[in-house]
């Protein structure tokens, strides 16, 4: 036998004639692995390792390489996994022909991350990031417009980090499919304005309270407050004032102002009894 090549058939003879030729053909296909994906670059599967098996073949191939397989011999071609790809079904061949190519194709989606947010004024989640996590891959973490490779037809989520004052947008999960996918988490928050005035004077000292939020000792001071965030304004007592009333109210659009108002107590003048009549 030679290895890689059917041996040919046992012939019969009967010694009857002078001088007798035997022609004996040993028969092989040279076969090509060739390991593609479904992008335009293959880069990433190039030592992507094939293993080749059957009755007598035993090898593991890189694209590009050769492997001879007996005629009649059925082989099957196995991808290893590579990160980020699905890996392809295995290929079986049986050895019928001069020269094969069996071709392996690796598949991955590559999706992009947006961040949006609902303000125009801020740059607030320029740093933030959002991680990438499928099975069959390493989970990946990306800011904006940043992209990972899914292995095609896996359950993917993507999972925002948090920006202080923010609602972090909800978690993404999804099937990839095709070659490429973009998926975008909006952030938001309520600019809230709280401005303190009187009908007179301020009072020489207050504090107003955003509760959960933040409080001030100023005349007007800004807070982000994540959407869907239900807060309420009040106001300490002072001196000499009315009391301030509590205001209530869930984040929900991109901008609020809040006044806050102190009105001065009117003055109580003491009643006068037993006054006299000037007028007679």
């Amino acid at each position: 036998s030679v290895s890689g090549y059917k041996t040919p058939a046992q012939q019969s003879f009967t010694a009857n004639e002078a001088s007798l030729t035997y022609n004996g053909e040993y028969q092989t296909s040279i076969v090509t692995v060739s390991v593609v994906t479904n992008q335009s670059t293959h880069t990433d599967v190039a030592s992507a390792s094939i293993t080749a098996k059957g009755t007598t073949v035993r090898a593991t191939l890189t694209t590009g390489k050769t492997v001879k397989v007996p005629y009649g011999e059925s082989v099957k071609f196995t991808g290893a996994a590579v990160n980020g790809y699905t890996t392809p079904s295995a290929e079986t061949y049986v050895g019928a022909d001069a020269s094969k190519t069996v071709t392996l194709t690796y598949s991955t989606t590559v999706v992009t991350v947006k961040m949006a947010d609902n303000q125009t004024d801020y740059n607030d989640i320029a740093n933030a990031t959002a991680s990438v996590a499928a099975s069959g891959m390493t989970t990946v973490s990306v800011k904006n417009n940043g992209t990972a490779k899914v292995p095609t037809g896996a359950t993917c989520t993507i999972t925002w980090s948090a920006v202080s004052g923010y609602k972090t947008p909800d978690k993404q999960t999804f099937t990839t499919s095709g070659t490429s996918v973009s998926k975008t988490g909006t952030y938001q928050t309520e600019i809230l304005t709280v401005n303190v005035t009187s009908d007179f004077d301020l009072p020489s000292s207050y504090m107003v309270t955003v509760s959960g939020i933040g409080s001030q000792t100023t005349a007007s001071k800004v807070y982000k407050v994540p959407f869907g965030t239900s807060y309420t304004v009040s106001a300490t007592a002072a001196d000499g004032y009315k009391k301030v009333e509590d205001q209530t109210f869930t984040a929900s659009q991109a901008s609020r102002i809040v006044s806050v108002v102190y009105y001065e107590k009117p003055i109580e003048l003491p009643s006068i009894t037993g006054a006299t009549d000037l007028s007679r």
